[in-house]
């Protein structure tokens, strides 16, 4: 944390200089140099970036970083132009801010992650010298053969005795040459005798074969010659079976389930995703101060932690984590309490006005969720007659959200859903984003007609009477 906020301190200053250069006044910025400090320490606490072990830093905290650099140069911004306007403050040093910022958090947790690597190393070639090194043979380019890579260079310095890859043999000829973490590609699965017999001559002894090939992929020659390598004292470990799949290096069938194309997406129209990305990066910008202040006053009314987030099916049934602001106080345990009792004051106006929601923008910009779309449902509230409603991404408002909400049943729910599926429509979804704002205002009202309408479709549907191929809205929608 001290380091991070090391660098959000200089970050500011160096834009400034870079920006200005002869005209460069320090005093003149210290209400924005103080703005951004501010900020830059409570999106660094929020978005918990100050939680990640250095060495072990990757691609995958790029977002969370990129996302509290952007919360907090526009809070900074938003907060210094409401003391002074930012007169001293050019327009493009914000842009400069962030980009010295974001850039300066990652060059110095990789650096920290090579001196971390460099130190493991010295200590894993004094380990090899007392230590006979295990050469191993990696069958397979998949994610899975990454994945092993990965673990040997991190385990060097932690295991008795170490492994050597020595070669790794693609599925296809167009890989050999290549490089995978490092290492070259040396052959395919078609001459994997030859090389074998090519390590031989370098005194290389194969005692470890590593399978992180796709069982398709796996010949019936190349399976004869690893059980002969096996026969003669060779261990075989097969990666598949760490993440369920079948042990051994047999040819499995090909699990027809897996090859087909997956079924088209509901509930879209051209050019919805490219909307949804846009507008939900305007809003997280726009709305970034409005989100700290709101969880800074869950913080304090409700308590640490303020996102709340829950697994729940997403797009084609895939276990998605959404979030949402905390509403609710902890459980107490051992004490039953009903959920309305530990609901506060403030999380049943978030609730009400839809601000709980927010954090949901993020999902939207990743592709887990879109603005209009069925609300995601926990596992035990799917049902097979509803199947068709996994296929649309989740949304934060929809169409059953705008005819009733939680006054109407599950059943005329899923009805509304699977409607708005094979009528959704650029038109369809100004009207329900509309009509959700109505319902923020005025509260949730039953549309008795749009729900009769919904339910002779799903009747219609469950005959095979309706077109299941038709997408796209035509006709107004009930009481638009």
């Amino acid at each position: 944390m001290a380091a991070d906020l090391a660098v959000a301190s200089l970050a500011p200053i160096l834009a400034h200089w870079a920006r200005q250069l002869e005209r460069f006044d320090l005093g003149a910025i210290m209400s924005y140099w103080a703005a951004s400090m501010l900020c830059s320490g409570a999106c660094f606490l929020l978005f918990g970036i100050e939680r990640s072990i250095w060495r072990y830093f990757s691609w995958r905290e790029l977002v969370p970083l990129a996302t509290a650099v952007v919360t907090a140069v526009s809070s900074a911004s938003f907060l210094a132009f409401s003391l002074d306007r930012m007169q001293a403050v050019s327009r493009s040093e914000p842009l400069l801010h962030g980009a010295i910022l974001l850039s300066c958090l990652i060059v110095i947790r990789i650096v920290a992650r090579h001196v971390e690597r460099s130190k493991r190393s010295r200590s894993a070639r004094s380990r090899s010298s007392n230590n006979p090194v295990r050469q191993a043979l990696v069958i397979g380019t998949s994610p899975l053969a990454e994945v092993y890579l990965r673990m040997v260079d991190e385990m060097a310095s932690f295991t008795r005795r170490p492994v050597d890859v020595v070669g790794i043999v693609a599925e296809k000829p167009r890989h050999v040459g290549r490089l995978l973490r490092g290492r070259p590609i040396t052959g395919t699965l078609a001459d994997i005798g030859n090389l074998t017999a090519k390590l031989s001559v370098h005194g290389v002894r194969v005692d470890l074969v590593v399978l992180a090939v796709q069982d398709k992929y796996l010949l019936s020659a190349a399976s004869g010659f690893l059980r002969e390598l096996e026969a003669e004292g060779a261990e075989i470990i097969a990666l598949q079976t760490l993440f369920g799949g079948q042990p051994g290096f047999e040819s499995a069938p090909e699990d027809p389930l897996r090859t087909s194309t997956p079924p088209p997406e509901l509930g879209t129209w051209r050019g919805k995703r490219l909307v949804d990305i846009v507008l939900s990066a305007m809003l997280l910008i726009l709305f970034s101060p409005l989100f700290l202040f709101v969880c800074a006053c869950v913080l304090a009314d409700i308590g640490s932690p303020v996102i709340f987030w829950q697994i729940r099916p997403g797009f084609r049934g895939v276990a998605t984590r959404f979030y949402k602001i905390r509403t609710m106080k902890h459980v107490q345990y051992g004490v039953v309490r009903p959920d309305q009792e530990r609901i506060s004051h403030l999380g049943r106006f978030l609730r009400r006005t839809r601000l709980d929601e927010t954090p949901q923008l993020f999902n939207i910009m990743i592709g887990q969720m879109s603005f209009v779309g069925p609300r995601p449902l926990l596992p035990r509230d799917l049902h097979e007659d509803g199947s068709d409603r996994i296929q649309m991404r989740p949304g934060v408002t929809g169409w059953a959200q705008v005819n009733g909400g939680k006054l109407i049943n599950p059943k005329d729910k899923m009805a509304l859903d699977l409607w708005y599926a094979y009528h959704a429509s650029f038109r369809l979804d100004l009207v329900i984003l509309w009509r959700t704002v109505l319902t923020i205002l005025h509260g949730d009202r039953v549309q008795h007609d749009a729900i009769e309408q919904a339910r002779s479709f799903l009747e219609l549907r469950q005959r095979d009477l309706s077109p299941i191929g038709f997408s796209g809205y035509s006709g107004n929608p009930v009481n638009a």
